[in-house]
């Protein structure tokens, strides 16, 4: 009986011990077949992430070389710009019209705006022909040095006031603020009916935008430009701020119904893209309607207001980018 419950007692404990056994290798298997998972699940993830990088190395690759297939210039930061009064009829006054011309001298910007004050001389005794030197300091204050035979005391009040219209609106173009006037070394200068007077401050109108002005009365005149300011023309939003940069190109492609005497200065050829100004940078993206006739002169006309318009936002450089011919044309001023 003894000898029963012995065998009874080692076949429990045999069967008790395989039990055990198999679920520990039941357990060891699933934790490792869990092992096993989170390794793949890790090598795939890592291989997807890799597949990713490369895919967007690739798409910085490609947009790398569209920008690249645009074809850069700089252009000469020289420009002159001529001041000329046009007289529409009799007892009118006479409006004041730009002519900008971006020149390929290497010059200095002192020297163009000598230039471009003498060339815009249109008073009786020619009083800046004795303007010897113009230099500039600060970016904004120009001293203006006349010889000794200088006549700007000789100016008619009207001749005066045309004069000092001319005088501020070329100098803040520029980027002139204040004027200071010379004889020789000696500071001050007698002008027209004001009398001796030794600095002048810039004070010109605000504006946005630029239109044609027809210098003559033909069938195929040339054109200058005016000032919206000048033309009438809307230059404030609806809440009596100045137009940005965008919305001045806007404006600038229509006049007002009565304005027979000026015309838009951007047409219905022209498509803008986008125009901002960021740190002093101002950027015209366009593309001309490729079914249109488009000819060199319209294409200057085209880059020369649009680099008036961006004067007046006082920026350092202006970029156009030309959709049709994929080129990017930097202006600096």
């Amino acid at each position: 009986m003894k000898y029963f419950y012995r065998l009874l007692f080692a076949i429990v404990f045999l069967f008790f011990f395989t039990a055990c056994s198999s679920a520990n290798e039941t357990g060891n298997n699933e934790t490792h077949t869990e092992h096993e998972s989170e390794v793949s699940n890790e090598s795939e993830s890592e291989a997807a992430l890799e597949t990713d990088q490369e895919t967007d190395a690739q798409t910085t690759e490609v947009t790398t070389n569209e920008e690249s297939t645009y074809q850069e210039e700089t252009m000469p930061t020289d420009y002159l710009i001529y001041g000329e009064y046009i007289y529409l009829e009799n007892n009118t006054p006479a409006i004041l019209t730009l002519d900008f011309n971006r020149t390929k001298e290497n010059g200095s910007l002192e020297e163009d705006m000598k230039n471009s004050l003498v060339e815009s001389d249109m008073t009786s005794q020619n009083v800046l022909s004795e303007l010897e030197n113009v230099t500039i300091e600060n970016g904004t204050e120009a001293a203006l040095v006349f010889s000794p035979d200088e006549m700007m005391a000789s100016m008619s009040s009207t001749e005066q006031t045309q004069f000092s219209k001319m005088l501020t609106q070329i100098s803040f173009l520029y980027g002139v603020e204040q004027l200071y006037f010379f004889v020789g070394d000696e500071p001050g200068i007698s002008i027209g009916q004001s009398g001796d007077i030794e600095s002048m401050e810039v004070d010109a109108n605000e504006n946005r935008g630029y239109y044609l002005f027809p210098t003559e009365e033909t069938d195929d005149p040339e054109y200058h430009y005016v000032t919206g300011a000048t033309a009438g023309e809307e230059i404030y939003d609806e809440n009596g701020e100045l137009l940005d940069f965008a919305e001045t190109l806007v404006a600038m492609r229509s006049v007002t119904a009565d304005n027979v005497a000026r015309q838009p200065s951007i047409n219905e050829t022209v498509e803008i893209h986008h125009a901002t100004i960021d740190e002093n940078q101002a950027e015209v993206s366009y593309s001309i309607d490729q079914k249109a006739e488009w000819t060199e002169e319209e294409q200057n006309q085209l880059e020369n207001v649009l680099q008036l318009t961006a004067l007046d936002f006082k920026v350092d450089e202006l970029h156009l980018i030309n959709q049709n011919e994929e080129t990017l044309t930097i202006f600096p001023f």
